[in-house]
């Protein structure tokens, strides 16, 4: 959201007094070696001190502007962690001056190197467009101490957030924020994070601090995600009493702004080139969604980063290239013309951080959908290879500020209004197969003959992209897609290919892969009988086996459903003497209603063994009442792995 508050950071400050800017933090000119708490000693990396002050003023011309002081104190216990802090970075986001850098290693007998400011280099990151500073410390051995400080002259920003945990502990967080008497700021904390204190200096202005210590480090947990798990700060700028006594930046006021940026004027001309282009020959509204989707995406380069001609949609037509915010506008200026009814909805990723509906922060507006309520589906605007009921599963089961446009009379405008974006179903996303398995007696050798299908999430997205590379990348895809884990010379052919008679769960796959395979990797001699392990025919599986102390519930990618049928042809003069081998029910349930499934079951008749195996997951956040069943049904889906079929003569 940094190009849409450019203008209101102009707009807000103005006609206040001027004040100095922050005081340096205190860097010692003889630091001592810092103490580690027992029970951090054995970690690789402890933050012995994480420390940031911002401190806003106005200048003599009235701008509203900021010093940013970071602080940091490290101790490195073992060769890996040398190398993950021996280079610093530094983003200057915001930036409009370095005012100090200063860094060093202090060793256990107390000597200090210190830093060479010879080794600052400045890269940009040509995706994201950032600039960073990046410097090396050198003389790092382990056991030692580094520190480093950087002052900064910035943009002050009306929003804010600051992570005080990582995975390593920290011993020790300060963070302050220090802004002019009429300028007023709102906290909240989130994962169990102290409260921040407001005091008001002899001179009106306002102090906002905050402090914690011992923090343990977070840990990784399988089907949960870091970020949104660590304590951390949001704040936000809550009222500006040089302008009013009314609260500022509400959704409403963010919907506003979305709404004059994404509408607002388009000119007719460069519209009239667009639909040219496009050529539509859809009768009906979703026909027309999709067109126009499929046509944009196409032929319009969606980069990872905003830049503010994105928003033009002369310069997108020329350049061929956007981003996902300026693709947003273009797609709803197309629709609005069209009188397609629509809506924008804004979101964070619930990796990196949960919206929080109830704090209005516009760092939570990140990124973009278009609902279609004609049809009850989203279309992801800055994603190249999805298509409309298809979305970055991350913006799923999470809330999201929609801009909801209404008529005032002949005038349009658009409120805020908070709307949950409900996850697609498993049925939206799917990895299903149909094998054939043969065996060769003589040879102890499996013929393995599989179709998989892709739809959505589980990666029918992909053939979009399979459409314009070249043959050699189009051979490595279907490798690589191949669920069936075989040598590579076992690989008799894999092609893409089409829903065969009788397999109706890969009817509508938006990819399928047919691949053959001979290997001896799934067949064992064991005297006169032969050992087949038909469960390996599946692919390797997901396991959550030691997943016994967790700090938090489990949360899934998206829903999805796998359904295998595997048909086994049991040689001639065999039989098979353990069939009920394939039995496997796990339910896990909300209620009556099974949300967590894995049933395998099978059927023989002469000659012919064939498994069916149902396996879903229809819920997207599983609360820790229900844990355990979770994990136990992603394990069946491991033990299945395990399945051995023992053919006996007969």
């Amino acid at each position: 959201m940094r190009h849409l508050l450019t203008i209101i950071l102009c707009c807000l400050f103005v006609a206040a007094n001027a004040n100095k800017p922050a005081t340096p933090l205190l860097w010692e000119s003889h630091p001592s070696y810092t103490t580690v708490l027992p029970e951090f000693a054995g970690e690789n990396v402890i933050g012995l001190l994480l420390d940031e002050r911002l401190e806003y003023y106005h200048n003599d011309e009235g701008n509203f502007l900021g010093q940013r002081s970071i602080h940091k104190k490290f101790r490195i216990n073992n060769e890996q962690s040398i190398n993950d802090f021996n280079k610093i970075s530094v983003s200057m986001a915001d930036v409009l001056e370095t005012v100090d850098i200063k860094a060093r290693v202090i060793k256990p007998d107390g000597k200090i190197v210190e830093f060479d400011k010879n080794n600052i280099k400045e890269i940009k990151d040509e995706e994201s467009g950032d600039a960073y500073k990046i410097f090396a410390i050198d003389g790092i051995e382990v056991g030692d101490d580094v520190e480093f400080y950087v002052v900064t002259n910035v943009t002050a920003d009306n929003f804010g957030r600051f992570f005080l945990q990582y995975s390593y502990p920290v011993q020790k967080v300060n963070f302050e924020l220090i802004t002019p008497e009429t300028i007023l700021y709102d906290f909240k904390g989130y994962n169990g994070c102290n409260e921040v204190s407001h005091t008001v200096m002899d001179d009106k202005r306002n102090v906002y601090s905050f402090s914690e210590e011992n923090i343990k480090g977070i840990k990784d947990e399988k089907f949960s995600y870091d970020t949104p798990r660590r304590q951390r700060l949001e704040y936000r700028l809550d009222y500006n009493l040089n302008k009013s006594r009314a609260q500022v930046l509400s959704w409403d006021e963010a919907a506003q702004r979305l709404y004059d940026i994404m509408y607002l004027d388009p000119d007719p001309k460069v519209m009239k080139k667009w639909f040219d282009d496009i050529k539509l020959t859809a009768t009906d509204n979703i026909g027309k969604v999709k067109q126009i989707e499929d046509y944009l995406k196409s032929n319009v380069y969606i980069q990872e980063f905003h830049s503010s001609e994105f928003d033009d949609i002369s310069f997108v037509y020329d350049k061929k290239m956007t981003s996902g915010r300026g693709m947003t506008g273009l797609m709803v200026k197309l629709f609005a013309q069209l009188g397609i009814d629509h809506e924008i909805v804004i979101t964070s990723p619930r990796d990196k951080v949960k919206f929080d509906p109830d704090f209005q922060s516009w760092n939570y507006l990140d990124k973009f959908l278009i609902y279609i309520p004609e049809t009850d589906q989203y279309i992801d605007p800055a994603a190249q290879g999805f298509r409309l009921g298809c979305f970055n599963g991350m913006l799923a089961d999470e809330y999201g500020l929609a801009v909801e446009r209404v008529n005032i009379g002949s005038f349009q405008s658009a409120i805020g209004k908070i709307k949950h974006i409900d996850a697609p179903g498993p049925e939206a996303n799917y990895n299903n197969m149909y094998i054939q398995v043969d065996v060769d007696p003589d040879e102890a050798l499996a013929k393995v003959d599989t179709y998989v299908g892709f739809k959505g999430l589980s990666g029918g997205f992909v053939s979009q992209f399979y459409k314009v590379i070249d043959e050699d990348q189009k051979k490595n895809m279907l490798k690589n897609m191949m669920v069936i884990s075989v040598p590579e010379n076992d690989i008799l052919s894999v092609e893409k290919g089409e829903a065969q008679a009788n397999q109706d769960k890969i009817a509508d796959a938006e990819m399928i892969v047919h691949s053959k395979v001979a290997s001896t990797s799934f067949v064992e001699q064991a005297g006169n009988k032969l050992l087949l392990h038909l469960g390996n025919t599946i692919g390797p599986q997901a396991e959550m086996y030691f997943e016994e102390d967790r700090d938090q519930q489990a949360e899934n990618e998206f829903n999805r459903t796998y359904y295998r049928e595997i048909v086994f042809n049991v040689p001639d003069g065999y039989r098979i003497k353990n069939p009920e081998a394939a039995i496997m029910s796990v339910v896990e349930k909300d209620g009556d209603k099974p949300v967590f499934v894995f049933n395998s079951s099978y059927s023989y008749e002469g000659q012919q063994y064939k498994v069916v195996i149902d396996e879903y997951y229809s819920e997207i956040t599983v609360p820790e009442e229900r844990f355990e069943g979770f994990k136990n049904v992603v394990n069946a889906a491991a033990d299945f792995n395990k399945v051995v079929l023992v053919l006996e003569p007969m």
